[in-house]
């Protein structure tokens, strides 16, 4: 089984993935409402349309 960093190794692009969803999961952990509207247009100026 792989695992997150040998997975990011082999596709690069991940990194940006899995930093949007560490954010978005500190947002919602740390309940911070009005970074939600800076994390969602973070994503969707991004370069990965399975995000967007």
């Amino acid at each position: 089984m792989l695992g997150l960093k040998a997975v990011q190794a082999a596709r690069p692009e991940l990194d940006t993935a899995v930093e949007h969803v560490r954010t978005f999961t500190i947002l919602m952990h740390e309940r911070r409402d009005q970074g939600i509207f800076d994390w969602i247009e973070q994503v969707h100026d991004g370069d990965l349309p399975s995000l967007q």
